[in-house]
């Protein structure tokens, strides 16, 4: 009983290092309508903060006179 015990905390530790996210530099990348690219580098963050953060979100932009244009974002 105890072998197995061990085995599946041992399993259960591995698992938990494996899938944890680690902070690291990651890359938002937007790209807008005409393909041009803007590049904004994050350094020592995880991914879940990445998702959760407003700073890498697709948007759209309207102008007063009635244009607009939008931009998509992802995490690289």
């Amino acid at each position: 009983m105890k072998k197995i015990t061990l085995k599946l905390l041992s399993i259960m530790t591995i698992s938990i290092l494996v899938f944890s996210s680690c902070a690291k530099d990651r890359t938002c990348v937007c790209t807008d309508e005409d393909g041009d690219k803007t590049e904004t580098e994050y350094e020592n963050v995880t991914k879940k903060w990445m998702k959760n953060s407003a700073d890498c979100v697709s948007y759209t932009v309207t102008y007063d006179g009635g244009g607009s244009y939008k931009m998509e974002c992802e995490i690289e």
